[in-house]
């Protein structure tokens, strides 16, 4: 961790105002909040996980501007960015796991945002940009209450494996669980892109006889929609259950906890991410994954 501060500190032309800390070790080591403390202003916002693994672009030898994709497993390892917006607010918080339960639990989006204004948490449409890291809990109620009253607001984030970090004028707090934001306004340069923070596990297949579903939900007050896959059809034709395809993919994650489907409706577009547990599958082996909307007719 020190050296990353360090070489950081070099190369910054600018006071860093806002940054993003991923690590493959213990974020509660002391180390790392005191070296946060002693190298960046109060005035510093940042956020960050625990991750099975680093992905960064780093210099590339002397070369001016010349960079390379950097991937690191090793366990105690920080990857950092620290960026300078001086026309811009940055705001940093953390949103408790019981209160995601409170939000997704909610009876409509309007009453989603009553929460989080009740909290005072960053809500409007002068937060241009709002990232979110989430952990141990479903980001998606959390996403859809920032994002339904104002669309203009970009949101991007993902999905840490365990511990969330925020640090803010001066402090450094770890918790376990919730979901971490860095919220930003006035002039904010950026542009959300797609990362590629995820190992395939399996090959790609195309679903046979996939069709959408009611399921009861949780608390069993109303319907919910899901998507059914009996089978999953491989480039060569043969059929495969999708519980096989998780037990075999199980074998390959070599240490990582947590298991994702990707869906795509069509040729086009991203996909559809939903992390995978038991309740996922049904008896006989089949796929059951929740839907937010029903997709128009498409192969999947």
């Amino acid at each position: 961790p020190q050296s990353v501060l360090a070489a950081l500190g070099r190369r910054l032309q600018a006071t860093p105002t806002l940054g993003f800390l991923f690590s493959t070790g213990d974020l509660a080591d002391n180390a790392i909040a005191e070296i946060l403390r002693r190298r960046l202003p109060p005035s510093c916002d940042v956020i960050g996980a625990r991750t099975e693994e680093l992905q960064a672009l780093v210099p590339e030898g002397e070369a001016r501007g010349a960079t390379m994709l950097g991937v690191v497993r090793e366990r105690g390892q920080i990857a950092m960015q620290l960026g300078s917006f001086p026309d811009a607010e940055a705001r940093s918080f953390h949103i408790p796991k019981r209160l995601c339960g409170q939000i997704a639990r909610a009876q409509n989006d309007a009453a989603a945002q009553a929460l989080l204004r009740e909290h005072n948490y960053p809500l409007g449409s002068e937060w241009k940009t709002i990232v979110l890291v989430s952990a141990g809990v479903d980001p998606e109620p959390v996403v859809r209450g920032f994002q339904r009253g104002h669309p203009g607001t970009a949101i991007i984030g993902g999905i840490a494996e365990s511990q969330l970090l925020v640090h803010s004028r001066g402090r450094t707090r770890v918790e376990k669980e919730g979901v971490a934001g860095l919220a930003l306004r006035g002039d904010v340069p950026l542009t959300a892109l797609v990362s590629r923070g995820c190992s395939a596990l399996s090959a790609a297949f195309k679903a046979r006889g996939a069709r959408v579903v009611t399921s009861e939900s949780e608390d069993d007050a109303e319907a919910e929609q899901a998507l059914l896959i009996p089978e999953f059809v491989g480039e060569d034709g043969a059929s495969v259950l999708p519980i096989h395809v998780a037990i075999e993919a199980q074998r390959r994650m070599r240490g990582v906890r947590m298991m994702f489907s990707g869906v795509r409706f069509g040729d086009e577009g991203g996909f559809l991410l939903e992390q995978l547990s038991n309740d996922c599958f049904q008896q006989g082996g089949a796929l059951l994954l929740p839907l937010q909307e029903a997709p128009a007719e498409a192969e999947v």
